[in-house]
């Protein structure tokens, strides 16, 4: 037993002295064949699903382009008001347009030879700006386009004072909105007042009093106590109108088709500048060789003429050495309503130009909006108050505290408005207008009496209607 013990535990350790010197124990392989090797490597990673990529972004629609010309008055450019702040108003309202405007500033005279060329030869502007007597003109040549439809669809329409529609409506249908308007007044110097022991603050009233203080101020060739224009320029005939209108007459009659200006309220108004001259002798003889944008200049800066008619009240944003503001100015200077005749009633003349849409204009709409927002008065209040303008909204003309502020004796120039008359404006205008301005002047140079001068001014204007 203890041998068979003894063999059996010596063939065990010789077993194991053998499998130790066989080498070290088998490693496990790195790629496994079996399956067993297979259940221990993990699964292979799977590749994320993909995530939901946001849709690729589309580029904004691109915009149309549309262009607008507009023809206008240069000075009407020099500002911000009213035509750039309108722009920008345009383009806000318009995000879906990418909308240029172009701008060409011109000259008076420019203005109607561009206008006129351009359209005729069908090219041209989407806006002009026109002088209000040339509103028949244009009319009738078929050049600018009626905007009837597009006022009374307009919800600003009701802010637009009466006489400012009337006289922008031609045929019974409107053309426009005026972009401004410009009234005359009597301006007086309150100093030569002061001087020549006047009440600086009691203008005349009635052409009377106009007589007896000019005489007061006239002392020739230092001081004169009335200008007014006489030469060869439209503002001679229309300097005389407001006097013929105090006394109930018209410039044509109520047809447009023949001329009334050589009534009796025609000759008694020309007769009285006549007298100025002639027969007071407080306006010198020498105002028909004065262009009268200088003689203006003259009344409104300088110490030769006591008072004058003028545009507006004479007063200038950029100041003088007399005044530096509104407040300033009215101690130095004064503006208030045109002297009125024998039996006579307030009236004055009032110019200006009017916003029109081009007859070829491919945006009328467009156009238009431009014209309303030009005239808002938050857009056209500086270029009104700096250009010393009148107003074309009743918002505006209503507002007196604020732009008096700004503008002196902007009371006398709203209340001038409702007063106030046009030129005509017909198409024939031009053609007849001379033969006004000379019967003026003939008669104040004493060449002839009123009745003669504008009986043969008239047979010539009904002339040019047959």
């Amino acid at each position: 037993m203890k041998r068979n013990f003894v063999v059996t535990m010596l063939l065990f350790i010789a077993l194991v002295g053998s499998a130790v010197q066989c080498g070290p124990a088998p490693t496990v392989s790195e790629t496994p064949t079996s399956a067993a090797a297979e259940a221990t490597q993990p699964a292979p990673t799977q590749p994320p699903p993909e995530a939901t990529q946001p849709a690729p972004t589309q580029p904004p629609p691109e915009k149309q382009k549309v262009v607008l010309k507009a023809l206008v008055r240069g000075y009407a450019l020099d500002l911000d008001s009213p035509w750039k702040l309108a722009v920008d108003d345009l383009k806000a309202r318009h995000p879906e347009l990418d909308i240029e405007v172009q701008f060409e500033g011109v000259s008076y005279d420019d203005l109607r030879r561009k206008s006129l060329l351009t359209l005729q030869a069908g090219q041209g502007f989407d806006i002009i700006q026109i002088d209000n007597i040339w509103l028949g003109e244009f009319v009738d040549g078929g050049l600018i386009r009626d905007v009837t439809d597009y006022f009374n669809a307009w919800d600003k329409k009701d802010d637009v004072p009466e006489f400012f529609l009337k006289t922008a409506s031609w045929d019974g249908k409107v053309w426009g909105l005026w972009i401004h308007s410009d009234i005359r007044t009597l301006h007086w110097n309150k100093e030569l007042f002061r001087k020549f022991g006047l009440d600086p603050e009691k203008p005349p009233t009635t052409w009377d009093e106009l007589v007896a203080a000019a005489q007061k101020c006239t002392n020739p060739p230092d001081n004169w106590g009335y200008a007014f224009p006489g030469g060869q320029e439209e503002a001679t005939a229309e300097r005389w109108y407001p006097f013929l209108w105090q006394l109930g007459g018209q410039i044509l009659t109520d047809d447009n088709k023949s001329a009334a200006f050589n009534s009796d309220a025609g000759v008694k108004s020309l007769s009285f500048l006549g007298d100025l001259v002639n027969k007071y002798k407080v306006t010198p003889s020498d105002i028909a060789t004065i262009v009268y944008d200088d003689l203006e200049m003259l009344v409104i800066t300088g110490q030769q003429y006591c008072m004058g008619i003028v545009v507006g009240t004479g007063y200038l944003p950029e100041g003088t050495d007399q005044y530096k503001n509104p407040e300033e100015y009215v101690k130095v200077r004064g503006a208030t309503f045109l002297p009125v005749g024998p039996g006579g009633k307030k009236a004055t003349g009032a110019g200006g130009y009017i916003m029109t849409v081009s007859s070829k204009s491919e945006h009328p709409e467009l156009a238009w909006e431009l014209i309303t927002l030009a005239t808002e008065p938050e857009n056209a209040g500086p270029y009104w108050w700096t250009e010393g303008r009148v107003p074309t909204r009743q918002s505006a003309l209503d507002d007196v505290e604020t732009f008096s502020k700004q503008q002196a004796y902007y009371d006398i120039i709203a209340q001038s408005v409702p007063i106030a008359n046009l030129s005509p404006q017909v198409p024939e205008y031009p053609q007849f207008l001379p033969y006004i301005i000379t019967a003026v002047q003939r008669v104040i140079l004493g060449q002839t009496d009123a009745k003669t001068a504008l009986d043969e001014a008239a047979q010539q204007t009904n002339a040019v209607f047959q």
